[in-house]
Formats: C-alpha cells, structure tokens, sequence
C-alpha cells in the first residue's frame, strides 16, 4: 500500500518492498524474549513468528525478482517457484547435514578444522544456487538437521547410523556463534554508513511505515491474540516489530537486479532497520519503567472486555468486594514488570 500511493511503485516493486519488510527480527526477538517475563505461549508465537517469516521472505522476495527478470508476474508460477525452491533447497540441506554428521569425526582429526563446517555450508550455499534454489534455506536447514541429526530414525540411514553421527561439539557451536556475532556487527556497520543523511526524506519514509507498523501491530494484539495471554503478555507482542539482517541483505536485491525504485526499497529498508529496533527497544524500556504507560496499555487492552460483577449482600462488605477486585486485577496482569 505504501508502495503504491506513497512512493508511486510498480505493483511488482511493490509487492518486492512488502516482501522484504514483512518479517520480524530472531537475533532481536529471541534475546529479548529470554529477559522478559512473558507466558510460555506468547515467548514460543514471537520466536516462530520470527524465525518463519525469515524464511518466506527470503522465499517470497526471491521469488518476485525472478518474476521480474522473466518480465511478467505469474501467480501460479510464483507459488511454483517458491513450493520447488523451498523443498529442493531444504532436500539439499537435510542430505548435506546427514552426510557431514557421518563424516564429522574423521574431519575433527584434521588440524585446524574447526573451520571446515562454515566452509561446508558455503559449498552447499553455492550449490543451491547453482541449480537456482535459495542458498539461505539450504544453510537454515542444514543448521536444523545436523542439530537434530539424533532424531533422524530411517530404515534407509541405518548404514550410515553404522558410521556414527555426530552433532557439533560444544566448541564448534560456540566457533559459529562467535562467527554469526563477527558478521551480524560487519553488517549492520555496513548498514549504518549506507544510511544517507544527506536527505533525510528516507529516514522521514521510515519512520511513517514504523509507525504505521506499530498500530497495526497493536491492533492485531488485541483482536488476534490468544485469550490465554494477559494485557502485559499483549503489549510485549505489539510492540516487537523489529526489522534486522535478513531485511537489510534482501533490501539490496531488487537494486541488483535492476528493479524500479530498487535504491529507494534499499535505502528506507535500511532505515527502518535502524527505527524499528530503536523503537523497540525504547519502548519495552519505556513500559517496564513507566507505571502509567504499562496503565495505559491495559486499560487498551482491556476495554470492550466483559466484566464479571460482584453481587453486593449482607454477607460481602464494599471493602472485601475492592479487595477481590484487587485480586482479580492482579491474577489477569501476572506476568507483569514492577510498575515505576
């Protein structure tokens, strides 16, 4: 919507813009969910939410480029390609990750191989793209399956059960780790200097989708939400839009690919990369510290609700009915930060 009556974008910009925009961060989300005092249920909806929709946007934005190199957009054909890429870039991933797992202790005796797993996600990174699969999902599922690889029980895997397989030791996960923090900071350097403050017109078009990100956001928390989850699990949820690195590398894809208003997807993905996580994180500061706007957003969150009354007899005083009241009030807001 914004593409189209704000910036004047093609439909096909469009949909590449929204693509790139529609998911959430997991390097942002998951830390922050781990400090929060959230129910099971909504912890588990955040770290979904953000890790799937990693996925389909890369999928989904991939998809559209290759639309508009084709040069028309075919619905179907997009479905098509998403569907073949998805399940043949995850085929490669599950047999890269079987095969390394057997060959794993063999590599380990090899000096300095610490380094040969990310060098094996590499080579299946360009295979993938080589036969025009996402290379991103052959590596997520590689991670996934050599994660997991004791859980893998085939008839057709026995003869490399005989072999052994492994899982990553301790020490090499935490090689990775280190490795994913070494580039997640490269890049969002990169991102930083890429922003233009030379016209602020892209930050002022962040910061207008940001906020209109956020009402929607808080809107769907409130209609759409589990009923299980209380006012404070439904604020937390409204204010994680946070946007991160699979939006910033796919921001740069449709410029690549020659695609109209390409720069300007670029340059106001990366702002709102910047504002988004700025937003918040000031705003979960904001409401763990701030006993009236933590107030505010319950009274949002629970108007409209039907109330329970208390009937008034001989047998129930007005100051024990406040006093259940009082309970009520706090048993609905468990979960809750102390208020300022």
């Amino acid at each position: 919507m914004f593409g189209v009556f704000l910036f004047n974008m093609p439909i096909l910009s469009a949909l590449t813009f929204g693509a790139v925009l529609g998911g959430t961060s997991s390097a942002v989300i998951i830390p922050l969910v781990k400090h929060l005092k959230i129910g099971a249920q909504t912890r588990l909806v955040l770290v979904l939410e953000s890790a799937v929709t990693d996925v389909l946007c890369i999928v989904l934005t991939l998809a559209l480029v290759q639309s508009f190199r084709q040069g028309n957009i075919n619905v179907p054909a997009i479905f098509g390609n998403i569907i073949a890429s998805f399940t043949m870039a995850a085929a490669i991933g599950v047999i890269g990750g079987i095969v390394w797992s057997t060959v794993l202790e063999r590599i380990r005796k090899i000096q300095n191989s610490i380094f040969l797993t990310p060098a094996f996600v590499f080579v299946l990174y360009g295979f993938s793209e080589m036969l025009n699969f996402s290379g991103a999902i052959t590596a997520l599922v590689f991670g996934m399956t050599i994660a997991n690889v004791e859980y893998f029980r085939f008839s057709w895997l026995k003869f490399l059960e005989k072999r052994g397989m492994m899982k990553l030791a301790p020490v090499e996960l935490n090689f990775i780790s280190e490795l994913v923090f070494l580039l997640k900071t490269v890049f969002f350097v990169y991102i930083g200097i890429s922003i233009p403050f030379h016209d602020l017109k892209y930050m002022l078009y962040g910061g207008l989708i940001t906020l209109a990100l956020f009402i929607g956001r808080l809107i769907l928390s409130k209609f759409a939400t589990s009923v299980q989850a209380n006012s404070y699990d439904k604020t937390i949820l409204s204010m994680m839009i946070p946007k991160g690195l699979a939006a910033a590398v796919l921001a740069t894809i449709p410029e690549q690919a020659g695609m109209p208003f390409g720069t300007e997807i670029k340059l106001i993905t990366y702002s709102m990369v910047f504002l988004t996580i700025l937003f918040t994180s000031i705003m979960i500061l904001i409401v763990e510290r701030s006993g009236r706007i933590d107030w505010a957003y319950r009274k949002f969150f629970n108007w409209g609700q039907k109330t329970i009354e208390v009937p008034l007899d001989s047998e129930v005083s007005l100051s024990n009915t406040r006093k259940l009241s009082k309970e009520d009030d706090e048993e609905d807001n468990e979960g809750t930060i102390g208020n300022a």
